[in-house]
C-alpha cells in the first residue's frame, strides 16, 4: 500500500479515506476511513509486522449489572448465521495458527480481536469473527450454557436442591470475591452515578441471574450495528483486501442507522461524597489491618488529549517511582501496607479520574489516611514540584511510548489500546499515537510556572467531584451471600408449578444433548498441516563471548533501546536462604545506595532507566544432568543513557547498605499484601505449582521462589516489627556481599546496530569494576531425581476453586516430549473444554505440558466444581483410550502446538529466549526435531503415550475454601485432600 492508491478522499469497497499520517517513531502509516453507507469507521496500520490484527469494538453501554454487555460477548461466539456450530471460537482456535484470539468487555465497550502470521488464517478467522458480531445465532441454550441457568443439583431430579450456573455467572462468582475487583468496580459506582459505569459491565452474580434472553436479544440489536461499529486492522497485508471482505461479507447487508451510545457528561458534584463498602474474609484471615481507603477525582475528558497527557505526567510525578512524593507520603506513614486497587490515573473510559490512598488499613486508622493524602497534595503545591521530577517522569513516558511490546497481549493490540479510549468517545487517535507533536505542545506548558501544580489544585484540591471510598473486611460475608443465594433458590423451588418444574428438566436435558451432540465442523473454515510454513528463523547472537567473558549479545529492531541482564551463580544454598531470594531482589533494588537515600536513587533510576528488576532464576540442562541457579539483575535504556545505567548498575551491586530500618519494613509490608492478592487472581498457577513441586530439585525451588510457601513467608515476615525484622533478614542479606564477583557473572545484552560498541565497552568496565572471588562457588547441581506426590487443598476466601492434576512425565529429548505435547492440547480442546467448562460451568479447563521439566498438568480456573472436575481428570484416560476421535482433531491439536511455538514475541522477548535455549543446550537442531516429530505425531502415538504416562501416580493441589471443600467431602471420602491453611 502507498498514498498514490489510497489518497485522502479517494473511495475503496464502500470506504472513503478521511485521512493518513505518518508515525515514524513507530513505523507505521496510518489510514482512517469511514464507510459511506453505515457509518462505520476504521484505522489500518500499515507496517511490516508479518503479525496482522483484526478487532471490531462497539460501544456498550449498560444500565444495569445484569452483564448483558459481558453474557453477549460470550454468547456471540457460539455460532452464527454462516457457521451454525455449537462454538466456533473455540473450535476456530483448534483450527488456526492464530497468534492470538479473546473478546473482551470492558467499562463502556466490547471488542472481538484476533492475529496470526498467517495470509490464509487470517481471512478464515476474518469471516468467522465478522459472522459471530453481526449475525450471531444467539439461540436460547447458549445464552443459559455462557449466561446462566436453574438447574436441579442432581440434573434429572426436581426433589434435590435447585442451583445456578452459567459460565459468566462463574467467572463473576470468582472475580467479585477479590478485594481488588470490589474496590475498583466501587470506585467507579461512586464516581459515575448517572453513567454505564456506575454499573458492573461484567455483572454482579446477584442481578446476572435477572437477565432475560429477550434483553440480551435487544442489546444485541441496539449495539452490534455497523454504525456504532469500530474496525482496525494492522499489519503487512493489503488493506485493499480487507475492504472488500468486510464489505462483502458484513458493510454490503446494512444501511446506517441512528445510534445513541456517546455518553454524556457526568453531571458534577457540588461537594465531596462518601461511600463504604464491605467485602468477605474469614475471621482468621483478619489481622486488624484489612480496610482500604481511596480518594477519587474526576478529572478530564478523555478526547482533550492535552489535558490528558498532563494528567498522566501529573500521575507520574506523584506516584510513578518509590521516590515520588505522594507514593513515598502514603507508604512511609505505616498507616497501611501497600497503595489502594485502581491507585493511579484512569484514561481509558469516557471521563478520566485520578485515586490515590491505601490498603491493609486499620479501621481507626482510615481518616488519617485521607488527611494525608490531602496534606500531601496541599504540600506539594505550596512547596512547587522538583523540575528533576518532571524530567524522570517525561522519561519514563518516552521509554513506554518507544518499546516494542510483547507478552500478555500482542503489540498491535498494545497500540490499539493506546487510542481506542479517544477514539471510541469521538477524539482524535493520531494524538494518543504522535507521542513528539503532543511531548512538544506540553513542554510549551512547562515553562509556565507553577504549571503541573496547577494542575494538583484545580482537578484534585478545588475539585468538587471527588469520592472517598471506604473497603471494609466482613467476616462470614461470604457465608452470608451464600446463604442468602440458598434461601433465594428455596424459595423459587417452592414456588414453581409443575410446569415450570418441566421446563427446568427439559433445558437441562436439552443444553446436555447439545453439549453432547457430535458436530459436523466442516462448515467452519480451517487451515491444514501443508499451511505450516517450514522456514522457521531463529535469532542469532552476535557476540558469543567478550574478552574470554560469559557474555552473549543480540542485535535487533529495538527502537532505541538497550536491554541487559546480569546473572551471578549461586550454589550450596539451602532452602531457607533460597526462600529469601526473591525478598532479597526487592530490598536490592529499592533502598538506598552509598550516601543516596532510597528516594534519591528512585529518583537517577527512573531518570536515565526503565527500571531495574532483579530476583532468582533456574536454568535447567536440556538433558536434565545438571540445573544451575542465579541472582539476576536486569534494566534497559535508551542508547544514549547506557553510562548512567551501568554507573546505577555498579551502585546498586556495590554500595547496597541496608540500614533503612523502615524502608525495609514497609517493602516487607507491600510484598506480604500483593502476594496475598495474588492467590486467587491466580489460584490455578499456584495450584500447578504446588502439585508439581515434588517432581524434581528444580520444581522444589521454584516453588520455594513463586509458590504458597512463598506467600506463608511473607506473611509471617510482614508481622514482624521493623527493628526485629532487620535482625531476622540481616544473616541472608550478607549472602549478596558474596555474590557479586566478576567469576560468578554472566551478561545478556541486547542493542540495535551500531550500538554494540559502545555496549561492549561498558560491559567490560563493568567486569573491571567488580571484586575477585570470594565465599561459595557456583557449580550446578543435579536435579533430585525421586518425584514426591501431594494430595492437598489449600484454603483461602473464595466462592470458586482452582483445581489442578499434575503427572510426572518424559522430557523435551525422549521421543514421546512431542506427542505428550499434542496429547496437552487434544485434552485440553476435544475433552476438558466441555467436561469443565461447558458442562461444569468453569471459566477455564485447560491442560499444559512442560517439556523441559516433563510435567503434564491439568488444570480448571474459578471452578463452582471440585470433586467432579477430579472425577473428570480420572475419566481423561479413559477418554483417550476409547479413542473417539479422528486425524482432524490430532491435526487440529498440532496445529495449537505449531502456533504457540511460532507466537511472536517482542525483540527484547526473541533474543531473551534464545539466550536461554543456547545457554541449556536446546540448539537449532533440537528445535527442529522436536517440530518434526510434532508434525508426525498420529492418533496411535497419542493413545500409546497416554496410556504410559497418564496411568500411576499423580499429584493434586486445589486451592479453594473450607466450605467448598466440606461439601465435597462425602464425594472426596475415598481420596481425600490434605487441608492447607492459607
Amino acid at each position: 500500500m502507498n498514498q498514490k492508491s489510497f489518497p485522502v478522499g479517494s473511495k475503496h469497497h464502500g470506504f472513503v479515506v478521511t485521512r493518513i499520517e505518518e508515525l515514524p517513531k513507530l513505523q507505521n502509516r496510518l489510514v482512517q476511513l469511514t464507510h459511506e453507507a453505515t457509518g462505520a469507521k476504521m484505522i489500518h496500520l500499515e507496517s511490516a509486522d508479518p503479525n496482522n490484527l483484526f478487532a471490531v469494538a462497539f460501544p456498550t453501554n449498560p444500565q444495569d449489572s445484569t452483564g448483558v454487555a459481558h453474557i453477549l460477548e460470550h454468547t456471540a461466539l457460539c455460532g452464527g448465521k454462516s457457521y451454525p456450530v455449537r462454538d466456533p471460537f473455540f473450535s476456530m482456535v483448534k483450527r488456526s495458527l492464530k497468534t492470538f484470539m479473546n473478546a473482551f468487555t470492558a467499562s463502556d465497550w466490547t471488542m472481538y480481536p484476533f492475529s496470526t502470521q498467517n495470509q490464509k488464517d487470517f481471512y478464515n478467522l476474518l469471516g468467522v469473527y465478522l459472522d459471530a458480531a453481526f449475525f450471531p445465532l444467539l439461540g436460547e441454550l447458549n445464552f443459559l450454557q455462557e449466561g446462566h441457568r436453574l438447574e436441579f443439583e442432581e440434573p434429572q431430579n426436581p426433589d434435590s436442591p435447585l442451583v445456578y450456573k452459567g459460565v459468566v455467572y462463574n467467572e463473576m462468582l470468582g472475580a467479585m470475591s477479590q478485594p481488588s475487583q470490589i474496590m475498583h468496580r466501587n470506585l467507579t459506582r461512586a464516581l459515575f452515578p448517572t453513567l454505564t459505569y456506575h454499573y458492573n459491565s461484567g455483572g454482579d452474580p446477584d442481578e446476572i441471574v435477572k437477565l432475560s434472553h429477550q434483553q440480551l436479544l435487544d442489546f444485541h440489536k441496539q449495539h452490534y450495528h455497523p454504525s456504532n461499529a469500530y474496525f482496525f486492522t494492522y499489519g503487512n497485508l493489503p488493506l485493499e483486501e480487507h475492504l472488500a471482505q468486510i464489505e462483502a461479507q458484513v458493510l454490503a447487508q446494512f444501511q446506517k442507522i441512528e445510534v445513541h451510545t456517546r455518553l454524556p457528561k457526568e453531571k458534577r458534584f457540588s461537594a465531596p461524597q462518601s461511600f463504604e463498602f464491605t467485602y468477605p474474609l474469614e475471621a482468621g484471615e483478619d489481622d486488624g489491618k484489612k480496610c482500604q481507603l481511596a480518594l477519587c477525582w474526576l478529572t478530564a475528558g478523555v478526547t482533550d488529549s492535552d489535558e490528558v497527557l498532563a494528567l498522566n505526567l501529573m500521575s507520574r510525578v506523584l506516584l510513578g517511582h518509590s521516590g515520588a512524593p505522594l507514593r513515598k507520603a502514603l507508604l512511609e506513614s505505616k498507616l497501611g501496607k501497600a497503595l489502594s486497587d485502581g491507585t493511579g490515573f484512569e484514561n481509558e473510559i469516557s471521563e478520566t479520574f485520578f485515586s490515590a490512598g491505601l490498603q491493609g488499613v486499620g479501621e481507626t486508622d482510615l481518616p488519617q489516611v485521607e488527611a494525608l493524602v490531602r496534606s500531601t497534595l496541599n504540600n506539594i503545591v505550596l512547596e512547587g514540584i522538583k523540575p528533576l521530577a518532571i524530567e524522570s517522569a517525561l522519561h519514563q513516558m518516552e521509554m513506554e511510548t518507544r518499546e516494542i511490546t510483547g507478552g500478555h497481549y500482542p503489540y498491535p493490540l498494545n497500540l490499539l489500546f493506546r487510542f481506542f479510549g479517544a477514539w471510541v468517545h469521538g477524539g482524535d487517535p493520531v494524538l494518543a499515537l504522535d507521542f513528539d507533536g503532543a511531548m512538544e505542545r506540553l513542554h510549551q506548558k512547562l515553562q509556565q510556572p507553577g504549571y503541573l501544580e496547577s494542575k494538583i489544585k484545580t482537578q484534585l484540591l478545588d475539585n468538587p467531584h471527588q469520592v472517598r471510598v471506604t473497603l471494609k473486611p466482613e467476616a462470614g460475608l461470604e457465608k452470608e451471600q451464600q446463604e442468602k443465594r440458598q434461601a433465594t433458590l428455596a424459595r423459587i423451588k417452592a414456588q414453581l408449578t409443575q410446569e415450570e418444574t418441566a421446563k427446568i428438566l427439559e433445558q437441562t436435558k436439552a443444553l446436555s444433548d447439545l453439549q453432547e451432540a457430535k458436530e459436523d465442523l466442516s462448515v467452519l473454515p480451517t487451515l491444514g498441516i501443508s499451511d505450516i510454513p517450514l522456514e522457521v528463523p531463529f535469532e542469532v547472537p552476535v557476540r558469543l563471548e567478550l574478552e574470554g567473558r560469559d557474555v552473549m549479545l543480540f542485535e535487533g529492531a529495538t527502537n532505541g533501546i538497550t536491554y541487559l541482564q546480569c546473572g551471578f551463580a549461586l550454589a550450596g544454598l539451602s532452602d531457607l536462604e533460597r526462600s529469601y531470594l526473591p525478598l532479597l531482589g526487592t530490598l536490592l533494588t529499592q533502598t538506598g545506595k552509598g550516601d543516596l537515600g532510597y528516594e534519591e536513587m528512585a529518583n537517577r533510576i527512573s531518570l536515565s532507566t526503565g527500571g531495574f528488576s532483579a530476583g532468582p532464576s533456574l536454568r535447567l540442562a536440556l538433558d536434565q544432568s545438571r540445573f544451575e541457579e542465579f541472582f539476576t539483575i536486569g534494566s534497559k535504556c535508551l542508547h544514549k543513557n547506557l553510562p548512567r545505567l551501568f554507573e546505577l548498575l555498579k551502585k546498586i551491586l556495590l554500595e547496597s547498605r541496608f540500614q533503612e530500618t523502615e524502608r525495609i519494613h514497609t517493602l516487607v509490608g507491600q510484598r506480604a499484601n500483593s502476594l496475598s492478592n495474588s492467590v486467587i487472581q491466580a489460584g490455578h498457577q499456584y495450584a500447578s505449582t504446588q502439585a508439581s513441586r515434588g517432581f524434581s530439585g528444580t520444581t522444589r525451588i521454584e516453588e520455594l521462589y513463586d509458590g504458597l510457601s512463598q506467600v506463608l513467608l511473607m506473611k509471617e515476615l510482614a508481622k514482624a516489627e521493623p527493628a526485629p525484622l532487620l535482625g531476622r533478614l540481616t544473616p541472608f542479606l550478607a549472602l549478596l556481599e558474596k555474590l557479586f564477583v566478576s567469576e560468578r557473572l554472566s551478561v545478556f545484552g541486547l542493542t540495535e546496530p551500531g550500538q554494540r560498541t559502545a555496549l561492549e565497552e561498558q560491559i567490560l568496565g563493568f567486569y573491571g569494576s567488580l571484586p575477585a572471588q570470594k565465599g561459595r562457588s557456583g557449580q550446578p547441581e543435579p536435579p533430585a531425581l525421586t518425584p514426591q506426590y501431594v494430595r492437598e487443598a489449600w484454603l483461602t476466601t473464595t466462592p470458586v476453586s482452582y483445581v489442578a492434576k499434575a503427572f510426572k512425565t518424559p522430557a523435551y529429548l525422549s521421543s514421546e516430549a512431542p506427542k505428550l505435547l499434542v496429547l496437552s492440547y487434544l485434552l485440553k480442546s476435544e475433552f476438558l473444554h466441555a467436561e469443565i467448562r461447558e458442562k461444569g460451568g468453569a471459566y477455564g479447563g485447560m491442560a499444559g505440558y512442560n517439556a523441559h521439566e516433563g510435567i503434564l498438568t491439568l488444570l480448571s480456573y474459578r471452578d463452582p466444581q471440585l470433586a467432579r472436575t477430579l472425577e473428570v481428570y480420572e475419566q481423561a484416560l479413559g477418554w483417550l483410550k476409547k479413542g473417539d476421535f479422528g486425524k482432524p482433531q490430532v491435526d487440529e491439536a498440532i496445529l495449537q502446538c505449531i502456533g504457540s511455538m511460532d507466537t511472536p514475541q517482542s525483540p527484547f522477548g526473541k533474543a531473551l529466549s534464545e539466550y536461554g535455549n543456547l545457554k541449556k543446550g536446546k540448539t537449532v537442531a533440537h528445535r527442529l526435531a522436536f517440530r518434526k516429530a510434532v508434525l508426525e505425531t498420529t492418533k496411535a502415538d497419542l493413545i500409546e503415550v497416554g496410556q504410559r504416562c497418564l496411568t500411576g501416580a499423580a499429584s493434586v493441589a486445589v486451592v479453594s475454601s473450607g466450605d467448598l471443600l466440606d461439601k465435597d467431602q462425602k464425594a472426596l471420602a475415598g481420596a481425600p485432600l490434605e487441608r492447607r491453611a492459607l
